[in-house]
């Protein structure tokens, strides 16, 4: 009987001990996907600016997927950052800021959902809608694996 109490003593501590550290984890997985986002918004913003998206295509996995409207998938960071770079020599980025409106983060893996707008250079806006990214923690931190968005601005009359 007795060993049967210690036994049940001992699996209640490694059971405790457990969901402390599972705690600890979440907490700093969150913490860390948070700065990851924002870091990763930092780079993208100077990339526009400077016309160099490379800063910001490095928080893309190898394997990742651009899902862009209107265009074919870039899959894997090389055609990602061909991609990227592209719309940033073609002047596309101008006047694009995005802001995130909800994460959720759950084990290894975190999910972005925002709102975009691109404005002219009198502040009118030309195009603007929701973008999703699907993040992953590797051993290289926190990783986008799946990008896309829309436009939200309701297309032209058919004629």
């Amino acid at each position: 009987m007795k060993t049967i109490r210690i036994l049940s003593v001992a699996a209640l501590a490694c059971a405790a001990l457990f969901l402390t550290a599972t705690q600890t984890f979440a907490e700093e997985s969150d913490a860390s996907f948070k700065a990851a986002l924002e870091k990763s918004g930092k780079a993208a913003q100077v990339g526009i600016a400077s016309g160099d998206m490379s800063a910001f295509t490095d928080f893309y996995a190898d394997d990742a997927w651009v899902l862009a409207p209107n265009a074919p998938a870039s899959k894997g960071k090389a055609a990602i950052k061909a991609a990227w770079q592209k719309w940033s020599d073609d002047g596309a980025l101008k006047g694009l800021t995005w802001w995130a409106t909800r994460t959720e983060r759950i084990g290894h893996t975190g999910v972005e959902y925002g709102e975009w707008i691109v404005k002219d250079a009198d502040g009118k806006a030309l195009d603007q809608g929701n973008y999703l990214a699907v993040w992953k923690h590797t051993a290289d931190g926190w990783k986008i694996i799946a990008d896309t968005w829309n436009s939200t601005t309701p297309l032209p009359a058919a004629k």
